[in-house]
């Protein structure tokens, strides 16, 4: 039920979690975006 809390009780500290997560999360797919267009490109390049 604490998850529940967590996402019921308004307050700075939950929103900078969602924040922080969802930046982490961003972060991640857009590392993984350049290191697949990395790989295309040396692919065309072949």
């Amino acid at each position: 039920s604490s998850k529940f809390d967590a996402i019921i009780v308004p307050g700075q500290n939950t929103q900078k979690c969602v924040i922080n997560r969802i930046y982490k999360i961003t972060q991640e797919q857009l590392s993984e975006l350049r290191s697949l267009r990395k790989n295309s490109q040396q692919n065309l390049s072949k």
